[in-house]
Parts: structure tokens; C-alpha cells; sequence
């Protein structure tokens, strides 16, 4: 969103000349005909005419300068979806953002772990494994990381929170007012019914 340029530069920054044959896609919700929040950075998908690997991206982080070749080979070594922030779902109806095991891409994770939500700010996989084309479309918003796991589980599509230190992931502190965390963590009861509903597919 227009609102958030100043930390997008810093993201694009970070991410740019990783590596060779990589293009970055921006979807800005303020400057398009249709407002996707953020199932936006799914719209790539739709249009893809050969299997890549894709990163889905926010434009809070500040990714390390290995990110893309560090990532590649954890996908090539699981098979899967990876990411770097997720969750594991330990029951029904419990609090969503509080309630269950949460790995973050900001602290410390001390070995790959299968997960059951994948955060999708830090995450990536091959499109010849998964390629959820129409998510961006979900009428559900605001709940990327539920709303992919959702798709992901319902095909059998395995995820892997990966190892990482401290600081390896940086986040730019953005106002939580303008964050979804920020306005979306006092209301979760339609995030919870759809953890409910991956939880009950494990």
C-alpha cells in the first residue's frame, strides 16, 4: 500500500541482484482496480507460463543477502514448501495468533520442523509442486499464511519451518496500526474456525 513505499525500497533493496534471472513482481493495493490486501503477492501465479521457483515477499522485511540461494536449497533438500515463520496447530478452537506453536522469522529456530501454517512474508516453493493459481481471488483477506496452508493441506502439500538464527531475518518496524497483525489479532474468529479446519486435516 502507498502508505508503506519508504519500507518497500528497503525490502526491493534487499532482495534485488541475489541472484541471476529473478524478476519481482509489486502489487500496490492503493494503485490498482482491485484491493487483494495481502493475498496480492499470490497474483503472479496466475499468469506464470512455466515452473519456477517463487517467493512470496512483504515489504516490512529486510531479507540476507543469501536469502534466494539459501532458500533454493532447502526446497531441493525437503521437497516442499518452505519457510522461514509458521505455526503448529495443537488443538481446536483455540486462540489463533496466541494459541498454538509459533516459530519466528525474526528469532531463533534450532532445526527444520514440519509445520502446519507456513508464514508467507518468508516463504517460497517450487510452482511444479504447488501452484495455488487463484488464491489471490480467495474471499477470505487479510489471512495469507491461513488461507495458503488452507489450500496447501487440502492438496497434501507438505511445509518446513526452517533452521535460522537470530537476525538472519529483519523486520522494519512498521506502526501496528498499519500492520494486519496490528488490526486483525483482536478479531480472529474467522482466522480460528479455518485453523480449525487444517488442524482437522492433519
Amino acid at each position: 500500500m502507498s502508505s508503506r513505499k519508504n519500507y518497500l525500497e528497503k525490502t526491493l533493496k534487499s532482495l534485488r541482484g541475489q541472484v541471476e534471472d529473478m524478476e519481482i513482481h509489486v502489487y500496490n493495493n492503493d494503485e490498482n482496480g482491485i484491493n487483494y490486501t495481502d493475498n496480492a503477492k499470490f497474483l503472479p501465479l496466475k499468469s506464470l507460463k512455466k515452473d519456477v521457483y517463487f517467493f512470496s515477499c512483504d515489504d516490512d522485511i529486510i531479507y540476507p543477502p543469501t536469502y534466494i540461494k539459501d532458500t533454493i536449497k532447502a526446497i531441493e533438500k525437503h521437497k516442499c514448501i518452505v519457510t522461514y515463520h509458521g505455526r503448529i496447530l495443537i488443538g481446536i478452537n483455540r486462540l489463533y495468533y496466541s494459541g498454538h506453536t509459533v516459530f519466528s522469522c525474526l528469532g531463533k529456530t534450532n532445526s527444520d520442523v514440519e509445520i502446519d501454517v507456513a508464514g508467507t512474508g518468508v516463504c517460497a516453493f517450487r510452482t511444479d509442486y504447488f501452484h495455488p493459481k487463484n488464491l489471490h481471488e480467495s474471499k477470505y483477506q487479510k489471512m495469507s499464511d491461513l488461507i495458503f496452508s488452507w489450500y496447501a493441506k487440502s492438496e497434501g502439500k507438505k511445509i518446513v519451518c526452517l533452521k535460522h538464527g537470530y537476525g538472519y531475518i529483519k523486520d522494519q518496524v512498521v506502526p501496528l496500526h498499519n500492520t494486519i497483525h496490528g488490526t486483525e489479532s483482536k478479531k480472529a474468529i474467522i482466522q480460528g474456525e479455518i485453523a480449525n479446519l487444517i488442524f482437522k486435516m492433519k
